[in-house]
């Protein structure tokens, strides 16, 4: 006479093999897919090589409109006149990492800040925008221009009512 097997316990069997067919078939996706993505060497575009070739130093800095850099209640379009030498000095590094540096070049603005900082940057938007975050805040610059020596970013902000757009001009 054959075991007979209660339908509870045979059912609670059937269950237990699906769920573990399921688990070992999901594991085997997970494990080929992570070592096909594994095996194949990510090449940087174009875009992250210009980018990451070397310090930018910015070379022309505008405001459209028109905006009161110095608070004086003169609303200017070209600021890269007003900036300070220490600030004209200053270096920013792009790294294949995700690095950025801003170093303050040879000559200090503030003697007592640190001489370079260092935030995050990656590209978004099919490499049209440039997120840079600080670990707290972000800001999207959109890529204007790029190539070896090079970069024309902007970035927007809205200050009482009215949306700025200021355009950053790097070269090497």
């Amino acid at each position: 006479m054959p075991l007979k097997i209660p339908k509870c316990a045979s059912l609670h069997y059937i269950r237990k093999m699906i769920c573990m067919k399921s688990f070992l078939m999901k594991s085997f996706w997970i494990l080929a897919v992570s070592a096909t993505l594994l095996s194949c060497k990510k090449s940087d575009s174009q875009k992250v090589k210009d980018l990451t070739n070397g310090s930018w130093k910015i070379t022309a800095f505008t405001a459209s409109p028109a905006y009161d850099f110095e608070g004086q209640g003169t609303k200017i379009t070209d600021a890269y006149p007003v900036l300070k030498d220490c600030a004209k000095d200053n270096l920013t590094t792009y790294t294949n990492e995700g690095r950025l540096i801003i170093d303050e070049g040879k000559t200090k603005c503030d003697q007592n800040s640190a001489q370079s900082i260092t935030n995050a940057w990656t590209f978004l938007s099919n490499e049209s925008i440039i997120q840079v975050s600080n670990g707290q805040t972000a800001t999207d610059y959109k890529l204007l221009a790029l190539d070896g020596t090079l970069l024309k970013i902007s970035a927007q902000i809205v200050e009482s009512g009215t949306t700025y757009t200021f355009t950053r001009t790097y070269t090497h």
